[in-house]
């Protein structure tokens, strides 16, 4: 992951608050679909199942991740399919000292080739509050993508 991220609007690029990025990279670090991606094998993960319960009409299966810095991510997984449905994690705000609670919502999972199934629809809130909606009609796995397309535009405000 780059350290560093960019707002490209009408007017050019522009680097994302400092403060953005890292809740961003937060964020995505304890991303179910990220964690099972990227940090399954690292060193010092456990895995601690919780119980059964019936999430939204449906039986799920819950499980703890905590990783070697002590910070656990909650996921409910959907019985039948085992796809993750619902997780959920809290942070202390570096600035304030404040907890926040994140809680991402997957649903309308869909086979987008060779056995991959992908949710249409993620759904993302913070403290009750909903931060990103997402509601995909088509999604392509291991596609090509001209370099062209991560290039910024000419002239990136610093």
């Amino acid at each position: 992951m780059e350290n560093r991220a960019w707002d490209i609007t009408f007017r050019g690029a522009r680097p994302i608050e400092e403060e953005k990025w890292h809740r961003y990279v937060k964020t995505m670090q304890n991303d179910i679909l990220y964690f099972l991606k990227y940090r399954y094998h690292e060193p010092g993960l456990y895995f601690d199942f919780v119980g059964s319960e019936v999430y939204v009409s449906r039986h799920v299966e819950i499980v703890d991740i905590t990783d070697s810095e002590r910070q656990t991510i909650r996921v409910y997984f959907d019985h039948n399919t085992h796809l993750p449905l619902r997780e959920t994690f809290s942070y202390l705000d570096p600035d304030s000292k404040y907890k926040n609670d994140e809680v991402l919502d997957y649903d309308k999972y869909r086979d987008i080739g060779g056995g991959v199934m992908w949710p249409f629809t993620v759904e993302r809130s913070r403290n009750g509050y909903k931060t990103f909606q997402m509601f995909a009609n088509t999604v392509e796995a291991d596609g090509s993508l001209p370099a062209k397309v991560f290039e910024l535009p000419n002239g990136p405000k610093h």
